[in-house]
């Protein structure tokens, strides 16, 4: 899936308005790509994102490598047809040559990648939260859009999650951008061992449909469990 291995990211906001949860934004429209400064509070969000994610990789690595614990998800997958598949995945943590990641021990349709602060989709947006733009230019053909839902709409209000959702465009002949991608990521933040977990992943893409169709694809997070 395009973009997924290197970028990823979820359903944004025009105009500095947060959506609601199911929303997807500008997903189809063309949008002008005007690089501004990210607001304090984007920032401030941002910044406690990333420390999850940070204190997530380290106590990864110290609770869950090596283990036989198993990580357990609920994963679907709707194709440009509408046709819908669901699958529970089992998971393992490993180390790879680019850092931690699950190894897919059993189950499809599994979308949901491993992030830390310096590691996967959403480290992009840990690199430099000073000088953070919204939206970002990934490269010349690819703006990254991106905003949180507010507490009182994310995860049924839990306070311990923070619901970042984001657009991603490509380049068009006119100079503007495509709204190709949108993604959404519900990340726990509450202290502990799983602080900076992805709960839920939500992709919606419309780059490899004919027009006015699109893919879906989801991973909930269930748990862990013993082998």
């Amino acid at each position: 899936m395009k973009l997924l291995t290197t970028l990823s990211l979820l359903a944004i906001v025009s105009c500095g308005a947060s959506l609601k949860p199911g929303e997807q934004g500008n997903l189809g429209q063309i949008r002008n790509a005007v690089v501004a400064p990210a607001s304090s509070a984007i920032k401030s969000g941002v910044s406690g994102l990333c420390q999850a994610l940070r204190d997530k990789e380290t106590n990864f690595r110290l609770t869950y490598l090596p283990s036989n614990t198993v990580f357990n998800f609920d994963s679907s997958y709707k194709d440009c047809t509408n046709n819908t598949q669901t699958s529970q995945v089992k998971t393992r943590l490993v180390e790879s040559g680019t850092g931690l990641q699950f190894n897919l021990l059993s189950g499809q349709y599994f979308s949901m990648g491993l992030e830390t602060a310096t590691n996967g989709n959403l480290a992009v947006l840990c690199r430099d939260i000073s000088n953070l733009t919204n939206p970002m230019i990934i490269s010349g053909s690819t703006a990254l859009w991106f905003d949180f839902v507010p507490e009182g709409l994310c995860d049924n209000g839990n306070t311990n999650t923070k619901c970042l959702q984001m657009e991603i465009g490509f380049k068009q002949p006119s100079e503007q951008y495509l709204v190709s991608i949108t993604d959404r990521y519900d990340v726990s933040i509450v202290a502990g061992n799983l602080s900076g977990m992805v709960k839920n992943h939500l992709r919606t893409d419309l780059s490899t449909c004919a027009a006015g169709a699109r893919i879906e694809s989801s991973s909930v997070f269930k748990g862990i469990s013993a082998n």
